[in-house]
């Protein structure tokens, strides 16, 4: 419910020549709040571990975004795990 008034009521505050972050964009409430900037034309970015999902959920929007950056956390952690230095 917040983030649906902050989106309809504080979101004409930000100027639309900034980029705006998102984590989690192919996830319930992320893909809600993405999809809404999108649609106002704001300049979004992701960061996501999945950017298959997100594509198939942003078909039509793909080529509106800024940038997509795909993390694979699982890997992340596990090289961290292996890393002698944190040993």
């Amino acid at each position: 419910l917040y983030i649906n008034f902050y989106l309809k009521f504080n979101v004409k505050f930000i100027e639309k020549d900034k980029n705006i972050f998102i984590i989690g964009a192919s996830g319930g409430v992320g893909a809600w709040a993405t999809k809404s900037l999108l649609q106002k034309g704001y300049n979004v970015s992701v960061i996501t571990r999945n950017e298959l999902k997100l594509k198939h959920i942003f078909k039509d929007y793909i080529s509106h975004f800024k940038k997509i950056i795909s993390v694979d956390l699982e890997n992340a952690a596990q090289n961290f795990v292996n890393n002698k230095e944190y040993q």
